[in-house]
């Protein structure tokens, strides 16, 4: 299990987006959700029934940070130098295919 609450504002890419991890229209364009299927359990040693990804570095570490990261913006509420459009998704996504072919995005 990866600890989230480790991550560092704006480091980059932490996970390669995933097509099966659940997305939400209204969200932020980097909040991922992957649900789970069987019995996982979590840090407190409870089931498990989803984890929140941000493929920038800036997850969610309570209800209340999840409830920002739920509405749209523009730029991340925990660095505001993390812009959320779909400009800047389309080219953070390039960067990602990118860095996983070994070249370098524009």
């Amino acid at each position: 299990m990866v600890d989230f609450s480790r991550a560092s504002p704006g480091a980059g890419t932490l996970f390669p987006d995933n097509p099966n991890w659940r997305r939400h229209k209204n969200s932020c364009i980097y909040y991922r959700e992957r649900w789970t299927a069987e019995e996982e359990m979590g840090d407190e040693g409870c089931p498990l029934l989803y984890q929140i990804i941000c493929l920038v570095g800036t997850p969610p570490l309570n209800a209340d940070d999840q409830d920002k990261c739920m509405r749209p913006r523009t730029a991340c509420w925990r660095d505001p130098s993390i812009k959320c459009t779909k400009a800047a998704a389309a080219e953070f996504d390039e960067r990602a295919r990118a860095a996983s072919n070994g070249t370098h995005a524009r």
